[in-house]
């Protein structure tokens, strides 16, 4: 095991994944688990309160972002250990597409009570229907991006990086 500063990683097969080329910090592992905890929290009681349904990709979100933070702080102690590094590199990369599902549902909430239906590039109707499918196949991309450094093959580690920077830039 690597008490060092890194890189950490298994080694499969004659060859070091590398999962971390730093400790992760646990004390800020934690910290941003509590502070998407307590936010999360807060949108919920939000969402009830208002009856905002239409915000839950935003709470599904703010969970994800917890559940992988805390596994962030997880892999301080054993950065080598392959579950604190997929829960963690799953779970936030797969929230920021909910999160931004929720910005798009709400941008076409905002123009329909503003009136500028006739200012909007895309038409209403479609807004919503649009962006959730690109966020889709954004959130199937990633996950497949960051599930595939668990398999150890040298090739689908390379791979990885260009179906998990292709679904971050859509």
């Amino acid at each position: 095991m690597n008490t060092g500063n890194g890189p950490f990683g298994p080694i499969v097969n004659g060859t070091q994944i590398v999962f971390f080329e730093y400790r992760p910090n646990k004390s800020g592992g934690y910290t941003f688990t509590a502070l998407f905890a307590f936010a999360s929290v807060g949108h919920l009681i939000y969402l009830i309160w208002r009856r905002a349904w239409f915000f839950i990709p935003f709470l599904l979100g703010g969970i994800t972002e917890t559940f992988g933070y805390y596994g962030r702080a997880m892999a301080s102690d054993n950065p080598e250990k392959v579950g604190p590094f997929i829960i963690q590199n799953l779970l936030i990369l797969v929230a920021t597409p909910f999160l931004a599902a929720s910005v798009y549902m709400s941008l076409g909430r905002i123009i329909i009570a503003l009136d500028a239906q006739c200012h909007s590039i895309i038409d209403i109707r479609w807004m919503t229907k649009t962006y959730v499918l690109i966020d889709f196949g954004c959130i199937v991309s990633q996950f497949i991006g960051a599930s595939l450094p668990a398999s150890g093959d040298p090739a689908s580690i390379k791979n990885d990086r260009i179906i998990l920077l292709s679904g971050l830039i859509t």
